[in-house]
């Protein structure tokens, strides 16, 4: 840490954001959504967009992952007026649903409501990074310093969509150079998610979702040598809108074709619906929390001691999504937009209006 940078979270009061975040959060310039074309695909609205669609939606998409200075909140969703409000709305509660595992999305009289399973990743992994960095020591149990890097490599991740085939050389020299850099791979199959991490000795696969069979959550290997790791496995791991051999992103593939030893395994809940954009990414969460608590007691160790803090935060973004939606309610003048936001404020459990 540098010293200007120790001096300022020295004078910070552990229940403000981190230095980096409060400038972004939770109001911040409008994100647009609606300038990217047939957006409402990813967020699980149309069916009909063919491959090399999808795959320029994803690309345009990925701006939100990796722009800091444009977080995603439900806050600056909603004040984005390039959507129409019916679609603004929608974005609300698709992304309840998949925070709150529902089933079924609540009765609204005179609202079309949207089909609840399926979002993107690519929506839903910046919406987590943007809480990471807004939320305080006190609600994350977590310092600054710490927030700021799990987000950090969260915002780091790579998705095959944004990779060009000169790329590839570049990110295989430095797995190969850099055993302490944390590498997240968006990975998976058709319209399912999971994360791959390299990091150092280690491989980690996280899937709460389809193809897990009875182990949701994250599997641990031995990553020892990194010869296997070239640009021809690399994209069969990467290129998930691509990939329909449900063999290739799963560990039967890592324990079969790269021959990587199965350390252990860590059980998480299943996904509830077609949320695995959501779980995924919480089981990916979890172990980038993991990594950076890492210690001398071992990573299984660290695993499980690591456990609160990844609960205290995931219940942090639970919160502080009611919040928002508290504070829409209160200040939206439109009454179809009440109703919404009051249909999602009453489904949402009580423990979380605390």
């Amino acid at each position: 840490m540098t010293a200007t940078l120790a001096t300022v979270l020295s004078k910070r009061s552990s229940d403000e954001p981190c230095p980096a975040a409060k400038k972004t959060h939770p109001l911040s310039p409008p994100l647009s959504l609606g300038s990217f074309p047939n957006l409402a695909f990813e967020l699980g609205m149309d069916s009909g967009l063919q491959l090399p669609e999808r795959k320029a939606i994803r690309k345009l998409l990925y701006s939100l992952v990796s722009k800091p200075e444009c977080p995603v909140t439900i806050l600056n969703i909603f004040s984005d007026h390039t959507l129409e409000e019916s679609v603004r709305l929608s974005i609300i509660l698709k992304l309840a649903s998949h925070i709150f595992s529902w089933k079924e999305l609540p009765p609204i009289p005179n609202f079309t409501l949207p089909d609840p399973s399926g979002f993107s990743e690519l929506v839903t992994l910046p919406y987590i990074i943007g809480q990471i960095e807004a939320s305080t020591d006190a609600t994350a149990n977590l310092s600054c310093e710490e927030r700021l890097w799990i987000a950090s490599s969260l915002r780091s991740t790579l998705f095959g969509e944004i990779l060009k085939d000169k790329d590839y050389p570049y990110y295989i020299d430095r797995m190969k150079q850099e055993p302490d850099t944390v590498f997240i791979l968006g990975s998976g199959y058709n319209n399912h998610i999971i994360y791959i991490i390299l990091w150092g000795r280690y491989l980690i696969h996280c899937n709460r979702g389809s193809g897990c069979r009875q182990s949701p959550g994250i599997r641990v290997y031995d990553n020892p040598s990194s010869d296997w790791i070239t640009e021809d496995c690399l994209k069969k791991i990467i290129c998930r809108i691509d990939n329909s051999d449900t063999d290739w992103p799963h560990y039967r593939w890592i324990e079969k074709e790269l021959k990587l030893n199965f350390l252990f395994k860590i059980l998480m809940k299943s996904q509830g619906m077609g949320n695995c954009t959501w779980a995924s990414t919480k089981a990916l969460l979890r172990a980038v929390i993991a990594i950076k608590k890492i210690s001398k007691n071992g990573f299984f160790a660290d695993f499980q001691t690591s456990y609160p803090h990844y609960k205290k935060m995931s219940s942090a973004i639970k919160r502080q999504f009611l919040k928002d939606v508290n504070r829409l309610t209160e200040e939206e003048g439109s009454e179809t937009a009440k109703r919404v936001l009051q249909a999602v404020e009453a489904k949402i459990p009580v423990k979380y209006q605390a």
